[in-house]
């Protein structure tokens, strides 16, 4: 996605964290949906922020509920996220792998000055450590981890 030339990629993630907590419609001490994406309301173009149930599809829930949109910054001007694909070495620009999460992203952001003639990039690489917990998870001691689909230990062969 762009917005007048710039990278506008949207990103979406689940937290309890209150701080992006906005919405009257569902409770805030639930764990929820953050959704991170430019936009231009009122003329004012920048990065907003939205609050999502986790029960809920966000199309759905955005076009049900047309939920409030808060501006983060409007000096923000590209807002970029790769996904490191560790099988071919590269990063991308889609994460394909439906439940689960990348091992590490590459996230750049372009702010303007106040000017708005001089841009800053910030890149920052950022490792999930989670990501390799779930993808090779520890063996159970008890070796419930290690039965098949008929109840029989792989070990006990």
């Amino acid at each position: 996605n762009y917005i007048d030339g710039f990278s506008a990629d949207k990103i979406s993630f689940v937290t309890s964290n209150k701080f992006f907590h906005h919405s009257k419609i569902f409770n805030e001490n639930i764990p929820y949906r953050v959704c991170l994406f430019f936009d231009n309301l009122d003329n004012l173009e920048g990065l907003y922020t939205t609050s999502i149930p986790i029960t809920m599809d966000e199309d759905d829930y955005i076009n049900n509920f047309n939920p409030e949109k808060k501006l983060v910054s409007s000096s923000i001007k590209e807002f970029e996220i790769l996904f490191w694909n560790k099988e071919n070495k590269e990063w991308e620009k889609k994460w394909e792998k439906e439940n689960s999460i990348p091992e590490r992203i590459l996230l750049s952001i372009t702010i303007l000055t106040s000017d708005n003639h001089k841009s800053s990039i910030y890149d920052r690489i950022i490792n999930i450590p989670v990501s390799e917990s779930l993808n090779n998870p520890l063996p159970s001691p008890s070796g419930i981890n290690n039965l098949t689909t008929s109840g029989i230990s792989n070990n006990d062969t």
